[in-house]
């Protein structure tokens, strides 16, 4: 991956405007269950073999909700073709002061947490 690419240019509106090949895998709502969402690409496949779309609402009321966030950008960082994620409205800083996520990341990064928002 070339160093200009960084997870601001590559999580873009513009991403969202590619030709996406048709066997793509939809997913959403996963608000934090770490343990469901490898279960699921355990069975489809990795990103590495098929191509995803992630539809939001990835935190928030689950515990893993840091770990779902992590694994989902390494993804994209890995796989950018085969991988595409949406906002949902738990990746709003309004949403997810009241849900979770943004107490998490005043737990896990005190002197960051603004900064941790998606």
């Amino acid at each position: 991956m070339a160093p200009e690419n960084n997870m601001n240019s590559m999580i873009t509106l513009s991403e969202v405007r590619e030709r996406i090949d048709p066997s793509v895998y939809i997913l959403g709502n996963i608000h934090g269950q770490f343990p469901d969402l490898v279960k699921m690409i355990s069975k489809i496949g990795t990103p590495s073999r098929k191509r995803y779309l992630f539809r939001g609402d990835y935190v928030d009321r689950g515990q893993w909700n840091l770990g779902i966030v992590s694994l989902l950008m390494v993804y994209k960082v890995r796989y950018p073709k085969h991988l595409y994620i949406l906002r949902g409205n738990h990746e709003t800083r309004a949403v997810n002061r009241i849900y979770g996520f943004f107490e998490e990341c005043i737990q896990r990064f005190p002197k960051k947490s603004d900064e941790a928002q998606l």
